[in-house]
């Protein structure tokens, strides 16, 4: 990326604000490195008045969706990763996703 584009890119991120999808399957509370970063970048991204989905798995029956100023989560079914029994994988959701888009 050249410096004029990279110039370009920041100011279109700076002043219009976007509709940005992130599809994950760790977030905090997790506690680990991906989840901090992708964090932190969100935090970052709303900071700028981006309009933030996030989908996620549920990681257990008290985990409920943020709804809160330019995040909203969307969580859906999981099942263990093997190995780490804690954390949740996301099965495919092809159709919600493409509704859940198609509204927006």
């Amino acid at each position: 990326m050249t410096t004029s584009t990279a110039e370009s890119f920041m100011t279109k991120m700076q002043s219009d604000p976007l509709k940005i999808a992130f599809v994950t399957e760790t977030y905090p509370p997790e506690v680990n490195g991906v989840a901090s970063t992708l964090a932190r970048f969100i935090n970052g991204l709303k900071g700028l008045s981006h309009h933030i989905t996030l989908i996620r798995p549920r990681q257990g029956r008290g985990d409920t969706p943020k709804i809160e100023p330019y995040l909203r989560e969307i969580l859906t079914q999981g099942v263990p990763i093997p190995g780490y029994s804690s954390l949740k994988l996301g099965l495919p959701q092809q159709t919600m996703l493409m509704k859940e888009w198609m509204a927006n």
